[in-house]
Parts: C-alpha cells; structure tokens; sequence
C-alpha cells in the first residue's frame, strides 16, 4: 500500500493502492493531479507518483486525459522523455508511476534568472527538439509545451513532461468542442482557433518558450486570456534582440521562423534541429549536457564564460572573412562579436573601412544602375518621337484617311487612275494610253533623278536647304508618288529627302483606296507621316 505519513500536521489519506511505496514528499500539485516523491520498496529506487484529484474522479474527460498521459509516454522510450513505470486504477485510485527526476522545473530556473545563456538555451532546445522528434515520429503530438513541463535535472538532461492532453493520431483526441487545449501563453495559432494540429503545433510552443528564455518575456504578454489568444493569432511578436542584445542573430532568425503564423511555413522539429546542428558546427560551437550541469552550478561564471567564447569565435569568423574577400558576412560576424564585447582597435578599424567600402559599393551600384535606366528612358523617348511625331493621329475614322475616287492623272504625269470613273478605266485599257504612261513614268524617274543630284551636288557648289519626308503605312509595301514623281515603296523607302516647301502626295496599293495629301516641308527638318490605308473591297 502508499502508506500514509504526516508532513507540517497534515495527514495524506491514499491507502490501499500498492504494497511497495512509501511517499516521502509531495513535489507539486496542479489542476488536474498531485505528484509524489515515493520510495520504490522493490527496487529501492525513487519514483514519481502520480494520482488524480478525487473530485475529478466522476469526470469521463478527466480520467480520459489521464489515461492518454499513461499511453502516450508508455509508448515512447528517449533519453529526453519522462519514462512511465505502472498505471493502475484500484480502489476509485487512478495513479501513474514515472521515474523521478532530481532537477528543477524551467519555470523556476526562469523566474530567478530571467534571461538564460544563448549556449544553454541551444543545448536545451536540441535535446527538447530531439524529444517531441520521437515522440511525432510515433504519432504523438503534445499540445502543452510549456516551462513548466519541461524538467532539468542535475546530469544536463532536459525531460519533456505532462502528456496529459497529447493527441494520439489516429485515435480519439480529447479536445472539448468549443475550447482549446494547452496553456494560453504557448499555444500555436491553430489550437487558439480550434485548428486540426500537427507536430508543427509542438514547435510554435517550443519557439514561444525559447523566445521567453532569450527575451525575459512571453512573445504574447497581453493583460488577459482572450487577449493573449487574439495576438497569438493576428499579431507578430517583437524581434527577440529589442529585448536582449545579447543574442545570436541566427537562433533569433530561428526563432522567428518557427513562430510562423502558417504552419506549411514553419520547419517540423527534425528540419529546426538539424539547422542548430549545421549552424553550431559552422561556429565551431561546442554542444554538451556539460552546458546544462555548468550553469546550474555557478550561473553567473557559466555567463561570462559563455560570452568571452562567443566572442572569440566571431571576432576569428570575421577576420577570416576580411580574408576572403566576403564584406558583407565580415561586417555581420563584427557586428555580432560586438554583442559580446568590446572590439579590440584593429578590428574596429576593419569595420569601418568594410563599412565604407560597402558604401561605395553600393553608392557606384546605384549610380550605375541609374545611368542605365537614364539612357533607356532617353533611346526609348527617342523612338517614341521618331515614330508619332508631328501630324500622325492613329484611327480607323474616314478623318484620318482620304479616299481618292477619281484624279487628274495629268497633275501628276502618271496617266492612269485606280478609281471609279468608266473614263479613265478606258483610257487604261488603250495600248497607247499604256505607252504614253510608260514615257511619262520614265520621264518622271528622269526628272527623279536630276532633283536627286541638284539636292545633292549643287551646281554652285554650294551646299542648298533641304528637308526630309518619313512615310509608315499599314499595311506595308504601299507605292509612293511625290509631285506626280514614284518615289518607291513602304517600308524600303520610308525617309525621303525634299526640297522645303509644299508637296503633293499619293500612295497606292492594289485592293485599297489611293491616298492623296499635302505637305509642307521645313528645312533640315523631317516630317512624319503615318498613313492606314482603307480596303476598297468589303
């Protein structure tokens, strides 16, 4: 049987369960059940005792957390998990048998240091990651990562405890409808809004804990429950280092990254302890259960002791990468040295010239890049000009364009037309009308070729005036006649040089309307022209 004894005049009354217990002290009591340091007659061994509130007895949900707690951990066996020995219900008696750990909860270590080492917290947080790793891997998730769960004992292990509300996939969860299980403070966004959870709930707990054992505080300090509940949802915590300078930047971007509102964005608990573990060896910093026991038996010479070697280690990253040419990973390995100590002079030195090189790295990046995007703004106007200046309004209205149905062939010394009139239609039909174009064409390509050479070579030798016509078409390959003169085609001839002065054009194209209009040309000055021609076939 747990025999009865007396402690302070009180007298514990559990009776008749087992005939190989003696209760030595009561190590706390919660909520939900009191926990025993027991005597293990047997085995002469300390144990943990378990036992249920007898008020909650009558409770299905109750007894059912209890048992789920006895099956989750009796499942599991890791170094870093609390081990269960027996569990019986006799008697109206529900009780647990666990081992026992002589340590101190880290809740307590919290309250009397605050803020714990960062080489401490690293150490701590492997061995919690290697525990809930099992523990998912099995199945078993447990929603109640908290400080107060999490038990340290005096050989440097760290003991994940209280499975009492674990969710065992695949079997029945023992969540309430309309409530969420776990402590406010710690819980994942998920749980707070009644979320199917995953192990990735157990590592949002897990960063809200090590984020208050870096910062002193809760991520989500509000002034009540309901409150706590809508910011762990809705808001983002402040970055650890506005409360604690003295922080890795890396375990702090962990941190972070593991209190991802969006669970898919959060690594699981194998990725996060895989990351401290690559990052630790890149540092050449040294993990060990010796991290654990030396802090706990002298704090404050574990601190400063901790801060020389991070120190040391980032100040030789730095140099290491001054001589490797790498600026940026130099200038941030400075800056994290400085949140150790002091620079010696020759290091602060080596930051500001990086500093300034950096600076006008990327001052000449910077200019470069504007002297870029410059020129492109100016070609790119350039050719905007180019193509719409001057009289070019774009559009389908018979506005912009001019049907020619008939003309005097004789004004431009063609002697044929492509519209309507039966006259003219004729006229092109008369083998010696088609003579006569074909003289007064060449004669028009004579006389083409004489203004060519005036506008080039003049006779005075000197050099005269001259202007420019540019001529696009949709479609293209559109004949152009200049003062009654073929002067080519679109797109070959698209730059005409003239004489200043007015001029007549016409372009033409078989299937479309012939397009006549004048235009006045300035000296040493190009005029647009940008013509649609309209089909004169529906």
């Amino acid at each position: 049987m747990v025999r009865p004894y007396s402690r302070n005049n009180r007298v514990f009354k559990y009776m008749d369960i087992l005939d190989r217990y003696v209760i030595l002290h009561e190590v706390g009591s919660g909520g939900m059940a009191t926990v025993y340091c027991a005597q293990d007659t047997l085995l002469s061994r300390k144990v943990a005792i378990k036992m249920i509130h007898p008020h909650l007895l009558e409770r299905i949900d109750a007894i059912k957390r209890f048992r789920t707690e006895a099956q989750a951990i009796a499942s599991l066996a890791h170094e870093n998990i609390i081990k269960v020995f027996d569990y019986g219900e006799e008697h109206d008696k529900h009780f647990l048998i666990m081992e026992f750990i002589d340590g101190v909860p880290l809740n307590d270590l919290l309250e009397k240091h605050t803020i714990l080492p960062d080489v401490f917290i690293l150490e701590m947080m492997c061995q919690i990651l290697s525990g809930i790793q099992a523990a998912h891997e099995q199945g078993i998730i447990h929603r109640d990562i908290k400080p107060a769960n999490i038990m340290i004992d005096k050989s440097g292990y760290i003991r994940i405890m209280d499975f009492g509300i674990a969710y065992l996939v695949n079997k029945d969860s023992i969540t309430v409808t309309g409530t969420f299980v776990g402590s406010p403070s710690y819980i994942s966004p998920e749980q707070a809004e009644g979320k199917k959870v995953d192990g990735k709930t157990d590592v949002f707990s897990l960063a809200s804990l090590i984020y208050e054992c870096l910062a002193g505080k809760q991520p989500f300090e509000r002034d009540n429950s309901h409150a706590v509940i809508r910011a762990i949802i809705d808001d983002e915590s402040e970055p650890v280092f506005r409360h604690n300078p003295e922080v890795l930047f890396w375990l702090s971007d962990l941190v972070a990254s593991c209190m991802r509102k969006d669970p898919a964005c959060r690594p699981d608990a194998g990725e996060a302890l895989n990351r401290i573990e690559t990052q630790c060896r890149q540092d050449q910093i040294r993990l060990g259960k010796h991290r654990i026991t030396d802090f706990l038996v002298d704090p404050v010479s574990c601190k400063n002791k901790e801060k020389a070697e991070l120190f040391e280690i980032y100040c030789n990253k730095a140099r290491s990468d001054f001589n490797n040419k790498k600026q940026s990973s130099c200038i941030r390995n400075l800056n994290q040295a400085r949140c150790f100590g002091a620079l010696a002079p020759e290091d602060e030195k080596l930051s500001v010239l990086l500093k300034r090189n950096n600076f006008i790295k990327k001052t000449g990046f910077l200019a470069a890049l504007f002297l870029i995007v410059a020129c492109s703004a100016y070609f790119l106007l350039k050719s905007v000009r180019f193509d719409f200046a001057g009289s070019f309004k774009s559009s389908d209205s018979r506005a912009d364009t001019v049907r020619i149905t008939h003309y005097d062939s004789t004004a431009y010394g063609l002697g044929r037309n492509s519209g309507p009139s039966s006259n003219h239609s004729e006229e092109s039909t008369n083998p010696k009308s088609r003579s006569n174009e074909k003289e007064e064409v060449a004669a028009a390509e004579d006389f083409h070729q004489i203004q060519m050479t005036d506008l080039k070579e003049p006779s005075s030798g000197k050099r005269e005036d001259i202007g420019f016509l540019f001529i696009r078409t949709n479609p293209p390959w559109v004949r152009i006649f200049v003062d009654g003169v073929e002067r080519g085609e679109t797109p070959r001839n698209e730059i005409i040089p003239l004489a200043p002065g007015k001029h007549d054009i016409l372009l033409r194209k078989d299937g479309f309307f012939d397009f006549q209009d004048s235009i006045i040309v300035e000296t040493f000055d190009t005029t647009n022209k940008m013509v649609k021609m309209v089909a004169s076939e529906p």
